[in-house]
């Protein structure tokens, strides 16, 4: 958020708010394909573990070297 400097304040928010809606929508997912077993959580999990990874291959960044892992 360096870059945006005065509006900082904004662009948490605006961080925020997509995590929020973007978790909303992921709950949403795993009540519709609800079936009384964990399948359904593991393969929203699965999915989006593929999204970041794929996220991350197209930025071209290594998920191994990514800022902060080690």
């Amino acid at each position: 958020m360096a870059p945006h400097g005065r509006q900082a304040g904004v662009a948490s928010a605006l961080l925020g708010a997509c995590q929020s809606a973007l978790g909303a929508a992921v709950g949403v997912l795993v009540g519709l394909l609800h079936n009384g077993t964990a399948l359904p959580m593991v393969g929203v999990i699965a999915a989006c573990v593929t999204a970041a990874f794929l996220t991350l291959r197209g930025m071209g960044l290594s998920p191994l070297h990514a800022e902060g892992a080690r």
